[in-house]
C-alpha cells in the first residue's frame, strides 16, 4: 500500500469508531421518551403508592395500618386471610390502589377466577376516584390485567367482560380510545337480555348526554328486572337530561326506595 491508501484507510477507522462510540445511535426524543417512561414507572411504584396513602391519613388511623402492615410482613407470605383483611381496611378508607394491590396478591396466591375478579373490581373504583394521574394509571393497568386473567379462568362469564369494558371505557386507550363501548356494544349485540351490559351502556350514555339511548337501554332494563333499584336512579338522571321530566314521578319513588 501506497502512502494514500493507509491515510484513507485511517480516515475509515476513525470516522467508524465515532459513529459506534462517539454519538448515541438512538434520537434525542426517543431517548427522553423512554427516560420519561422509566420515571412514571418509578413514580407509580407501589411503595409510593404508600407512603402517600399513609401520610394522608389522620395519626391514628396511620397507626392502625402500620401495624397491620407490619403485622402481614411477619407472618407467612401466603397468608390469605392477612391479605383479604388488609385489602377490605384500605377499601374501608377509599384507598382503592392498595386496595386492589391486596386482593391482587390474594389472586396471585388462589389463581381462581372470583379472586381476579375482586381484584380487577378493586383497581377498577381506584379509576374513577384517583387522586392523581399516576394512581389512575396504577389502577387501570392492573385492572385490565386482573379482569383479562378471569376473564381466561372464565370465558363464558359475562360480568367480567362488562367490567373489562368499563375499565377501558374509564381509562381509553390512547391507540383506540373506543374500544371499551365497542366490548361493551358487541356484548350487548350478542346478549340484548344482558342486564350489566344495559346498565354499564345506560351509564355512559348518560354521561355523554345520549338521553334517549340511555332512555331506551334503562327501560330495557325495568322490563327485564322491576326489581332492580339502582335502573330508577339512572332513569331519573335520564329523563332529567333529555327534558322529559314529567316521567320522573313515575320512577323517583322506586329510586329512593
Amino acid at each position: 500500500m501506497n502512502v494514500h491508501q493507509y491515510i484513507t484507510i485511517g480516515i475509515a477507522i476513525i470516522l467508524l469508531g465515532v459513529l459506534l462510540f462517539g454519538f448515541d445511535k438512538k434520537p434525542k426524543n426517543q431517548l427522553l421518551i423512554e427516560k420519561s417512561r422509566a420515571e412514571n414507572f418509578e413514580n407509580t411504584s407501589i411503595d409510593l403508592l404508600m407512603s402517600e396513602a399513609l401520610d394522608g391519613l389522620e395519626p391514628s388511623i396511620r397507626l392502625f395500618f402500620e401495624k397491620k402492615i407490619q403485622l402481614l410482613s411477619e407472618r407467612d407470605t401466603s397468608d390469605v386471610e392477612g391479605l383479604i383483611d388488609l385489602s377490605g381496611e384500605w377499601y374501608r378508607v377509599k384507598k382503592y390502589a392498595l386496595a386492589g394491590y391486596y386482593a391482587e396478591k390474594v389472586a396471585e396466591i388462589q389463581a381462581d377466577e372470583e379472586s381476579w375478579s375482586i381484584a380487577g373490581t378493586t383497581y377498577a373504583q381506584g379509576i374513577r376516584n384517583a387522586l392523581s394521574e399516576k394512581e389512575r394509571t396504577f389502577c387501570a393497568n392492573r385492572a385490565i390485567k386482573a379482569l383479562q386473567m378471569a376473564i381466561s379462568l372464565n370465558p363464558d362469564n359475562l360480568d367480567h367482560r362488562v367490567n373489562l369494558g368499563i375499565c377501558y371505557a374509564d381509562f381509553p386507550p390512547e391507540n383506540n380510545p373506543m374500544q371499551g363501548i365497542q366490548i361493551l356494544l358487541k356484548l350487548n349485540e350478542e346478549n340484548p337480555t344482558h342486564i350489566p351490559t344495559l346498565m354499564a351502556l345506560g351509564r355512559l350514555a348518560i354521561q355523554t348526554g345520549q338521553w334517549d339511548r340511555a332512555i331506551e337501554r334503562l327501560e330495557k332494563v325495568v322490563q327485564l328486572m322491576p326489581e332492580n333499584d339502582q335502573v330508577y336512579c339512572l332513569l331519573v338522571q335520564a329523563y332529567q337530561g333529555s327534558g322529559e321530566t314529567n316521567r320522573i314521578a313515575n320512577v323517583l319513588s322506586k329510586c329512593n326506595n
